[in-house]
């Protein structure tokens, strides 16, 4: 990790060194020279010091140092580039306001773009320190000091480089306001604008660090660490993984699984006693206990044999209420807002009575036998036959729980074992790996002694290797030299960390900040990074896409695991021991703070992130105590109804000046102090599902801020009117009731979100999921999206019908065809009663005018209210959109020709009232229309007459899997034949609809299939209507039937 702070320390150091000259500033360029080639001389040797790093506890002291060195360098310099920006935007502002003939320059074009890093920058980071620092106690205390002063280098120059980047941004405001033709002298425009005393106290900081630099330097020498390359790990090894998919592939555990599914399906082990049978599965560590657990829990017996199942993470710290409430919640589906212990057992008891259930209590490490009679006493009231599973490291946890039987998991069989490593290491192709590697990689397999989690995460290092030499090199690690058990594990993960590229080594370490269990959101982490600094990419637009493959990359290597997609949002976890993991390596720079009763919060000098995790309705707040500086995050993680209470000053104190997450999501606060303005070095701030209503606008700020999450800020009203100043922004992560995700339903109480004029000058913004088209001028209007070109996923447009015809040339300002790099665009219009049966021409023109660009994916179009669509929908060239949803169309009177979309695989179509026809017009001028669609759903079309097919020689819906027709009261036919894929054909209150030709011929094979389920041995000979289907062209694969409410239906 030390590695990757002074490559930043040396690439910010070089920039700002390019840009002094002559200047009066001279003294600082020599100092910095001198910072430059101090580093130079470190870099050379970290690798060394990383790799003695694991044995050697003075290598590790000495990366330890150099870690805090750095951080408060770069905190000095952090400082002076705030100083600078700050002064700029005064000093521009002031200008802009008296005299605007142009808008300010995007502030990403700084003068320093003019300049050239030199031809000659430190070497690149080593990798071989780190290995001798586990070794050599000298060299640990050496890497340790490295490390501290490479982040406060770091800081200082990053300063240095924000200030000047400010000052330049003031002269170009002020050529723009005062003429277009003057010459501009670029002569160090920045340090001229600095005053004496600010230099001074500058250099006086930065000789405190090299002071400090050079003892450490010195150290080097004494540690006698090796000037070497290390391992070299390229850049394009880090890519998006294409093996997600097929993550929960298990290998050798089927014998296992069906002993304790027999063990739960068994009547043995009921008592008289009304006790509920525990089954466990006991075993240390990344054995598979909990993969084993999932297998079982979603065992096609078991489901069907349980009338309720339920799944319930317990964790090390056993809180009574919290495990309470979450078999509550799975149980029932629904938030349980109850707080009484007494009442919680007693909902308990009354939602599982009489019913058979399981419930699977995962990764319980209680020992203490009364909080098992408590939670016990409320099982008792279920059914005969229910039963308790448990996984755990400890059998007397397991015996306390009256366990029987016991599963001690073992390891896996070498065949078993192989397979696994194979699917990890060669993507399950062995037949393209090498012999020799094949022979190494057996060799390896062994020395895992079947321990799942190292076979799987060896293998997913080993992935991106090619090399005899580092494969062998795995193998003959003195790693291996230990004793069996947890620890034992833990060393051999560190390597996979150690082979990890520089690149991902902080990233992957900055997740022990986070708790065990907790379920990372990858856009939410990969935001985090980069406001950390840990991501670096030529063009900065691309750090984001940088991070999510890095994601990628650690999923490959098994270093994160169980993705899931939610709502277009990719999700995963981490291993206990893997989290173990980054928490060794990470040390004192990353701290979990837990509380279970109300009290202050206090951390020592060295902690740099800092989690705290409150438990129940507790009040939270910071003690006054030894003020320390150097927290770069704080991270809130509330229990259920948490109350955290900022004071006043709280964003005054000098312990969080140089923090640059914070988020406070979920924390209940209504109010956001004054006092945020204080946080200037602030990147990160979550709010999410707060309940503030306005933010101060001294956020406005906060010029470094990149992320700003307000999702589910159901009460917010408006934005700060300054919020233009963040020139910085790249994410402001807003909703109302229009944004929600669609899984998510509740009710809006707050007002509609306006957006502030001028948010089209943030134009580094990436997220921006709602726009509210204003109609006022007081707010922003839709062509402030011009200049918005780096915009990507969601994008909401609402309110369109405030664009009135003297307006209407501002949705062509928008351009919503130069952004590319959306991928969902939501379209949405006034929906309400009272404009139902009203015509908008220019409604027409103002969708014609928001034509997407090709790229677009996802498309959402509501409340329009003319009768037709633009040409734009359906075109062919959208060949990349998967989904479209069309509702509230009310003046609608024919469907566009979306049939002539590649690739569109959903299709929606509901609340359109004047809909009378579905004709050829749908299918377009194609022989092969709808050729990728799966799901088609036509509901609420209350004048739909008529649905005329494709013409006979054409073929449409080769894909088609669910057909849903819902609420159309007014059709009177449809036919089955031509959908020769579906699966699922649903129908309801069609009052009207009194034939469905085919319908017979599919619910007589349908039948059979029920009354045979093996229907594979169905064949035409034996079965009549099958071989009528497949001659009609009709439903052969038909697996659910579901009409309901159509009183007029007849067989035909």
């Amino acid at each position: 990790m030390a590695s990757i702070i002074l490559t930043s320390l040396a690439k910010l150091t070089t920039k700002i060194l390019s840009s002094f000259g002559s200047s009066p500033a001279s003294n600082v360029a020599e100092e910095l020279d001198k910072l430059m080639t101090t580093v130079a001389e470190i870099r050379s040797q970290i690798a060394d010091a990383e790799k003695r790093e694991i044995k050697e506890e003075s290598v590790k002291l000495w990366l330890f140092e150099l870690k805090q060195v750095a951080y408060d360098a770069e905190d000095i310099l952090s400082d002076f580039d705030y100083e600078l920006l700050r002064v700029e935007m005064e000093r521009g502002l002031q200008l802009d306001t008296r005299k605007r003939k142009r808008e300010a320059p995007n502030p990403s074009s700084s003068f320093f773009t003019q300049f050239k890093r030199p031809a000659q920058t430190a070497r690149p980071p080593p990798a071989a320190v780190e290995e001798m620092d586990a070794a050599d106690e000298p060299v640990k205390l050496w890497h340790f000091g490295a490390k501290q002063m490479a982040y406060g280098t770091e800081a200082m120059v990053a300063s240095i480089d924000y200030e000047m980047m400010a000052v330049d941004i003031d002269q170009n405001l002020r050529i723009g306001a005062d003429t277009e033709m003057r010459e501009v002298n670029h002569t160090n425009p920045s340090l001229v604008a600095l005053d004496a005393p600010f230099q001074h106290d500058l250099l006086r900081r930065i000789k405190m660090v090299m002071e400090r630099f050079d003892e450490i330097n010195k150290d080097r020498v004494t540690l006698c660490l090796r000037e070497e390359e290390g391992i070299r790990r390229a850049e394009t090894n880090i890519r998006r993984s294409t093996s997600l998919a097929d993550l929960s592939e298990i290998y050798g555990r089927e014998d296992d699984k069906n002993r304790i599914v027999n063990a739960l399906l068994s009547a043995d082990g009921e008592s008289d006693n009304h006790a509920i049978p525990v089954v466990s599965i006991v075993a240390m560590g990344g054995m598979g206990k909990t993969t084993l657990a999932k297998l079982v829990y979603n065992d096609k017996r078991v489901e069907q044999h349980f009338q309720v199942r339920s799944w319930v993470w317990v964790s090390e710290v056993y809180d009574e209420i919290r495990l309470t409430r979450a078999i509550i919640e799975s149980v029932t589906d629904q938030i349980c807002n109850l707080r009484n212990p007494d009442e919680l057992q007693d909902e308990l008891s009354r939602v599982l009575s009489g019913k058979r259930f399981l419930l699977v209590l995962d990764d319980i490490w209680n020992e203490d036998p009364i909080h098992w009679e408590t939670l016990q006493a409320s099982l008792i009231s279920g059914a005969k036959g229910s039963r308790v599973m448990i996984t755990t490291r400890y059998e007397n946890a397991a015996s306390i729980m009256g366990a029987q039987p016991f599963l001690r998991l073992g390891g896996l069989g070498r065949s078993d074992c192989w397979a696994l490593f194979c699917r990890h290491a060669f993507y399950g192709y062995q037949a393209a790996a090498s012999p020799s590697l094949i022979a190494i990689g057996w060799k390896i397999v062994e020395k895992c002694k079947g321990v799942p989690l190292m076979v799987k995460t060896l293998g997913g290092l080993l992935s991106s290797e090619t090399s005899e030499e580092n494969w062998d090199e795995i193998l003959t690690s003195d790693v291996w030299d230990l004793d069996e058990g947890e620890e034992s594990i833990l060393r051999v993960l560190r390597l996979s960390y150690h082979h990890l590229p520089a690149a991902l080594k902080p990233c992957f370490t900055y997740c022990a900040v986070f708790p065990k269990g907790h379920e990372f959101e990858m856009e939410r982490l990969v935001r985090m990074w980069v406001a950390q600094g840990f991501i670096h990419t030529e063009d900065t637009k691309e750090m984001e896409e940088t991070g999510r493959a890095y994601v990628d990359d650690l999923l490959r290597r098994s270093l994160f695991q169980d993705p899931s997609h939610f709502d277009y949002k990719l999700n995963f976890t981490m291993h206990d021991l893997i989290h173990d993991l980054a928490k060794s390596i990470a040390g004192e720079e990353c701290s979990i703070k837990e509380y279970a009763e109300s009290q202050g919060i206090t951390w020592n000098k060295y902690v740099r992130h800092l989690s705290i995790v409150v438990s129940n309705e507790l009040s939270v707040s910071f003690e006054q105590g030894e003020e320390h500086d150097a927290l770069r995050s704080l991270l809130l993680h509330p229990g259920w109804r948490t109350i955290f209470r900022l004071e006043r000053d709280f964003f005054a104190k000098p312990r969080l000046q140089h923090l640059r997450v914070l988020c406070l999501n979920r924390s209940g606060i209504a109010e956001v102090p004054d006092a945020i303005g204080n946080l200037k070095q602030l990147r990160y701030l979550g709010l999410s599902a707060t309940r503030i209503k306005r933010l101060p606008e001294s956020l406005c700020n906060l010029y470094n801020l990149q992320t700003l999450d307000l999702q589910f800020c159901n009460s917010l009203v408006e934005l700060p009117r300054d919020i233009k100043h963040l020139i910085n922004l790249r994410h402001l992560v807003i909703h109302n009731k229009f944004t929600a995700p669609s899984s998510v339903s509740f009710f809006f109480r707050g007002e509609k979100l306006m957006l502030p004029p001028g948010i089209g000058r943030l134009t580094r913004l990436q997220t921006l999921p709602l726009f509210t088209a204003s109609g006022e001028e007081r707010y922003a209007g839709i062509a402030e999206l011009k200049d918005l070109n780096d915009l990507q996923g969601k994008l909401s447009i609402v309110d369109l019908h405030n664009i009135t015809h003297d307006r209407i040339g501002e949705a062509k300002e928008a351009k919503l065809r130069l952004k590319e790099r959306l991928s969902w665009l939501v379209l949405k219009w006034d929906n309400s009663m009272s404009f139902i049966g009203s015509r908008n021409e220019d409604d027409e023109v103002v969708l014609e005018s928001l034509q997407p660009h090709t790229t677009i994916q996802r498309l959402e179009i509501e409340g329009y209210k003319w009768c037709r669509f633009p040409t734009w929908l359906g075109n062919p060239s959208f060949s990349n959109v998967v989904d479209i949803q069309l509702s509230h169309c009310v003046s609608l009177e024919q469907l566009p020709a979306l049939g002539q979309l590649p690739s569109l695989k959903v299709l929606e179509v509901f609340s359109m009232q004047s809909l009378r026809r579905i004709g050829h017009e749908f299918y377009g001028d194609t022989k092969v229309t709808f050729p990728s669609l799966q799901r088609l759903l036509l509901k609420m079309l209350p004048k739909w007459e008529e649905w005329l097919h494709v013409p006979e020689e054409g073929h449409a819906f080769p894909c088609l899997q669910d057909l849903a027709i819902l609420k159309c009261p007014k059709i009177t036919s449809l036919s089955l034949f031509g959908f020769t894929a579906l699966k699922k054909l649903q129908i309801d209150q069609c009052e009207k609809l009194a034939v469905i030709n085919g319908l017979d011929k599919c619910w007589s094979v349908l039948k059979q299939k029920l009354d045979h389920p093996h229907s594979e041995s169905l064949r035409c000979g034996t079965c009549p209507d099958l071989e009528y289907l497949e001659e009609r062209r009709l439903p052969m694969a038909l697996e659910t039937l579901d009409i309901t409410g159509c009183p007029s239906l007849t067989k035909s």
